[in-house]
């Protein structure tokens, strides 16, 4: 059920008048629906039936039978489980407290890693996998804290083997959208969905055939509705002062999903590049090593006669 109302809260601001007195219902008296008919909800409301079908279908379930199933469920499910505390998610706030703010700060990022897993579309996940297999190049593309995300992806993706690519200046990533084809893929990452610089992005990609994919909230957006392929990331409604941390986990979450999907499904194809780049790194880490070693050495001699010449 928490899956269910946590869909219903995400999608709400979008709904039209009618969609909203459905899902304000199920969200104040899911458990007065699960002992009414289609009528009585409909004359509850003042909505017709046919309106209660298709808002159960927008969520996922059949009818109205499936979805009593799935709160029914839940029900049980809490009632094996009542010892356990809802826990609360405060924003940035004053306090003197560390503790109880850094408390705050990892339980908003399990949260929104855990909504995250429930509104993911796994069937979307495996046409993103695919797409990024069979691309000649991918490219993501990110503003503000989305850019550190699409920096991350480029850094996993090289690491493959695969032409990876993700540039901070947003000249550039138009610049680069313009030159892309139908046989690369653009990678938008945007919480909103609705951010007017990858939409921009995502419109000149677009229309130069690459395939779209988006990492963005659960929801209706410019961006869900525009991108080939839609991975959903969902965080808890805070402030915008420290909203961006959990969004950015989120999608962090799915770029990890990708990757190691993407080189689990062709593995034989990527594991030589992932054995080399582990090699010169930790080649490249014993020279540094080695080299902070004598220049250590070195200091510690310079000191030695440094005080034997003071002593003298």
């Amino acid at each position: 059920m928490e899956e269910l109302l946590l869909k219903i809260n995400q999608i709400f601001d979008d709904l039209n008048p009618t969609e909203r007195k459905i899902a304000s219902f199920i969200l104040v008296k899911q458990y007065d629906l699960m002992h009414m008919s289609i009528r009585q909800l409909s004359e509850a409301t003042g909505v017709s039936q046919a309106a209660w079908v298709r808002f159960f279908k927008r969520l996922g379930f059949t009818g109205l039978k499936a979805i009593k199933q799935c709160i029914g469920d839940a029900l049980l499910q809490n009632s094996r489980d009542h010892d356990s505390e809802q826990q609360s998610y405060i924003d940035i706030c004053r306090s003197n407290v560390r503790e109880d703010l850094c408390q705050s700060v990892l339980e908003e990022h399990v949260l929104s890693l855990t909504q995250t897993n429930q509104v993911l579309d796994f069937e979307q996940l495996e046409k993103a996998v695919d797409a990024i297999i069979q691309a000649k190049s991918i490219a993501f593309f990110g503003v503000g804290s989305s850019a550190l995300v699409a920096n991350d992806a480029q850094y996993k993706f090289v690491r493959l083997g695969v032409n990876a690519v993700a540039f901070m200046d947003l000249h550039m990533q138009l610049t680069y959208a313009a030159t892309m084809t139908e046989q690369d893929v653009a990678v938008i990452i945007s919480n909103s969905g609705c951010t007017k610089d990858m939409l921009d992005v995502m419109e000149t990609a677009k229309n130069k055939g690459a395939t779209i994919i988006a990492l963005t909230k659960y929801g209706k957006s410019y961006l869900s509705k525009s991108a080939d392929i839609l991975l959903n990331i969902s965080t808890p409604e805070v402030s915008t002062r420290s909203s961006a941390m959990g969004s950015r986990i989120a999608m962090l979450l799915l770029i990890d999903y990708l990757f190691v999907c993407v080189a689990n499904k062709s593995f034989d194809k990527y594991e030589q590049n992932l054995t080399n780049s582990r090699l010169v790194l930790n080649k490249r880490k014993k020279q540094k090593n080695a080299n902070d070693s004598r220049e250590g050495k070195q200091f510690e001699n310079l000191d030695m006669h440094k005080t034997g010449a003071g002593q003298q």
